[in-house]
């Protein structure tokens, strides 16, 4: 699987949503941004400035133009600050902009600690002139920041927008679910939270080829009420699978389940798992964590028994985390063999 930087997602994100022209100054921050710049090649038109002011008027001037969004990309802190001219006149002139701005590393930003240009609080300072700003603090948040800009701009009265990155992110790497391809999504369904509420809203918003497995960590209590949770869930067409949905190491638990639930059932790795495999009480073994040699173990037992694995949750790869997957709508999602 390819890695991707900060300022890779970021450049694809950017594509994705139509743009192939960007004007724009470099600098140290932006590095990571400008090599992937590079690398798309002829894909997005680089026009480079001899000021950031003139970078974000040619953007303002382009989007009158054209039609389209304009889009600049310049450094933190001064190089932003040059361009609020711009931004405030695309703000009054209904100018749909796109700014695009690095920042100082993740782990200085409001130590005022002298970094090369910071000033107090860029975030707060941008939201003042814009529809909306936001920073992306991770490689793999990159698609939905963007795609939530770009929702801005064609929306309501056309303003100007920011998005922001720091200077390790654009630099850091991830893999990325939604460049990759994966279509499966783990859902946690708590009692508490009404599974089935949350079903609808999640399907509301789910494009069609998204499929969903859903984790109840042994919350939803007897074998009746978790079979009637499963029952009224693979109503809707996204879901395909529940995790955990009784006592984990109860044979008899899931003896009683199995027959009485369309979706289907997988539980972690229980310390003899043989019974369940053998009566064919589970459909997969779920499986977390890093990969190693004990999933090297795992995925040999799982061929010479012909229950596949689930891998779940992030794999340290920067898809998402586990508790992220609540209601999601973007396909930033897990892993699903």
């Amino acid at each position: 699987m390819a890695r991707m930087t900060g300022g890779q997602a970021l450049v694809k994100s950017l594509r994705n949503n139509g743009i192939d022209t960007i004007f724009g100054l470099p600098g140290v921050q932006m590095d990571a941004t400008f090599n992937a710049l590079y690398d798309e090649g002829n894909a997005i038109r680089v026009i480079h400035s001899r000021h950031e002011q003139g970078a974000a008027y040619m953007a303002f001037g382009y989007a009158h133009a054209t039609g389209r969004v304009g889009a600049y990309a310049v450094v933190p802190g001064p190089g932003l600050l040059n361009t609020t001219a711009a931004l405030a006149t695309a703000y009054g002139c209904n100018t749909p902009v796109l700014a695009v701005a690095g920042q100082i590393p993740s782990t200085t930003k409001g130590r005022g600690l002298g970094q090369l240009h910071e000033i107090p609080d860029q975030l707060a300072l941008i939201r003042g002139l814009t529809k909306s700003a936001e920073s992306i603090d991770h490689p793999s948040d990159a698609p939905r920041a963007v795609n939530e800009a770009f929702r801005q701009l064609a929306s309501g009265r056309p303003r100007p927008v920011e998005v922001e990155m720091p200077w390790d992110v654009m630099a850091s790497e991830a893999k990325l679910g939604a460049e990759l391809g994966y279509k499966v999504h783990k859902v946690k369904a708590r009692p508490f939270e009404d599974p089935i509420a949350q079903a609808e809203a999640i399907t509301a918003v789910a494009p069609p080829d998204f499929r969903i497995w859903v984790d109840s960590n042994w919350t939803w209590g007897s074998v009746g009420r978790a079979a009637e949770f499963a029952r009224k869930l693979s109503n809707f067409q996204h879901y395909f699978g529940v995790e955990s949905p009784v006592q984990r190491e109860s044979v008899e638990a899931y003896r009683q389940l199995k027959p009485e639930t369309p979706l289907k059932v997988a539980e972690h790795i229980p310390a003899d798992p043989m019974p369940f495999i053998n009566q064919g009480l589970l459909d997969a073994l779920v499986v977390g964590g890093p990969l190693g040699k004990t999933t090297v173990q795992q995925a040999l037992m799982a061929e010479a028994t012909g229950v596949p694995l689930w891998i779940e949750h992030s794999i340290i790869t920067g898809v998402a985390q586990v508790f992220q997957a609540h209601q999601s709508r973007y396909s930033t999602v897990f892993i699903h063999y």
